[in-house]
C-alpha cells in the first residue's frame, strides 16, 4: 500500500512541478536584474495549492503577489514596479544544470552542492524583519533548482523567494526543511552516490539544532513524504528509501 501511495504521489507530484507560475525573461550577460512576474493563471492556483498545502500541513505556502513582491525585497533586495519583480542577478549555474551535466567532472559536482551548501549555511545566520518581529531566514523552497553556483569563484547564491515557511515554525524546524529539500532534490538528480557526502556536510554545516530536528523528522514524518516534497524531489520509492536510510545510518555515526 504504501509503495503505491508514493507511486501515486510522485506521479501527481511530477504534474504539479510542471506548472508555471512565472514569467522569467531570460538575461543578457550585461544585465544584473532578472526580470519576474506571475502568469495569469497563477491568480487561480495558488489559492488552491495553498489550501491544498495547508490541507496536507506542509512547513511552506505559496506569497501572495504583493507579499511575494516585498518578500523578495527584504530577501534579496529586489525592486517592484507593481507587476514585475526586478531580482538582483546571481551569477553562475542552477546547480541542478551543473550536477546533470557531462562537461562537470564528479569532484566538480561535490564542490557545487559543497559551495551551495555554505550558502544555504550562510542564508540562514541572516535575521529578518517578519511581521515586525526578528526572523532568522530560512527559503521554503531549498532545492538544487533554486541555486546558483559559480565554480570558477567559488560562490553560490540561492534565489527564488516566492515560497515562504510559515512564520509559527521554529528556527530548528524551518532550517531542517530548507536540508530536507535540497539534500533530497540533489540526491533526485545526481546519478552518483551522494548519501555519504552529505552525511559528511551535514556533520560539518549544520549546527546541533537543525541536525537533530532533521534526523528526528527523517526518522519520523519524512518517512511518507507527500506530494509537495517529491515535486521538490521526484524520488522513486526505494531510491528514496534507500537513500533515506543510508544517510540516517552514516548520521548515526558522526
Amino acid at each position: 500500500m504504501s509503495r503505491l501511495l508514493h507511486k501515486f504521489r510522485l506521479w501527481l507530484a511530477r504534474r504539479l512541478a510542471a506548472v508555471e507560475l512565472h514569467h522569467c525573461e531570460e538575461p543578457s550577460d550585461a544585465d544584473t536584474v532578472v526580470r519576474k512576474r506571475r502568469s495569469l493563471l497563477s491568480r487561480f492556483l495558488i489559492p488552491s495549492g495553498n489550501l491544498y498545502l495547508r490541507l496536507m500541513e506542509a512547513d511552506s505556502f505559496v506569497l501572495a503577489e504583493t507579499a511575494w513582491h516585498r518578500w523578495e525585497a527584504v530577501v534579496s533586495g529586489a525592486q517592484s514596479d507593481g507587476r514585475e519583480v526586478l531580482i538582483p542577478r546571481v551569477r553562475g549555474e542552477v546547480l541542478s544544470t551543473v550536477l546533470q551535466s557531462q562537461k562537470h567532472s564528479f569532484e566538480e559536482k561535490r564542490e557545487a552542492i559543497r559551495l551551495a551548501m555554505q550558502a544555504l549555511r550562510d542564508l540562514h545566520s541572516r535575521q529578518v524583519s517578519l511581521d515586525g518581529s526578528l526572523w532568522m531566514l530560512s527559503h521554503g523552497d531549498a532545492t538544487a533548482d533554486n541555486v546558483r553556483v559559480d565554480l570558477e569563484a567559488g560562490t553560490a547564491g540561492w534565489f527564488d523567494f516566492d515560497m515562504r515557511h510559515r512564520s509559527r515554525l521554529s528556527d530548528r524546524c524551518r532550517h531542517a526543511d530548507d536540508l530536507r529539500a535540497f539534500v533530497s532534490s540533489c540526491a533526485a538528480i545526481s546519478s552518483e552516490p551522494v548519501a555519504e557526502f552529505f552525511a559528511v556536510l551535514i556533520a560539518s554545516h549544520c549546527d546541533s539544532d537543525t541536525r537533530c530536528e532533521f534526523v528526528t523528522r527523517l526518522q519520523n514524518e519524512w518517512q511518507r513524504p507527500t506530494c509537495f516534497q517529491l515535486a521538490q524531489a521526484p524520488l522513486p520509492y526505494d531510491r528514496y528509501h534507500v537513500f533515506r536510510a543510508t544517510l540516517l545510518e552514516l548520521l548515526a555515526k558522526e
